[in-house]
């Protein structure tokens, strides 16, 4: 459903109570909230269900909010990639949706690929993407 993806988000200061720098494999105090919108955007768009409250997931994403990146970055990234493997697949490119996961999405070595890539939307908005023909 398209409006479910028009989701607010909530405000910085509810965001994050503490966010200390650390490793991807330290549990920063990141309120849980950071890790549903993002993880919730995805099972959105995916019609997947991944589990926010996933160890391995909540590392990933404390990673790269350690990084800099925001919440807002991420379901960005969220966004950008879901919009991206679909319309390759569409024009008969290789299939790689099987990979809108968290594991695949957040891992350092992916994420800022992603975060940079160009695709046709030229503004990386995609609030006005119509989610239900994904």
């Amino acid at each position: 459903n398209a409006t479910n993806c028009k989701q607010t988000l909530p405000n910085a200061t509810e965001r994050y109570r503490t966010l200390p720098m650390a490793a991807d494999n330290v549990n920063v105090n990141v309120n849980d909230n950071v890790y549903k919108n993002i993880i919730n955007k995805l099972n959105i768009l995916t019609n997947s269900k991944y589990n926010y409250k996933s160890k391995e997931t909540q590392k990933l994403i404390n990673g790269r909010l350690n990084e800099g990146y925001t919440e807002e970055d991420l379901i960005m990234v969220v966004e950008k990639m879901c919009y991206y493997w679909n319309k390759q697949k569409e024009k008969g490119g290789k299939d790689m949706t099987e990979y809108l996961r968290p594991s695949t999405l957040f891992r350092p070595t992916n994420f800022e690929n992603y975060y940079n890539l160009k695709v046709s939307k030229s503004t990386n908005d995609f609030s006005n993407i119509d989610w239900s023909d994904f």
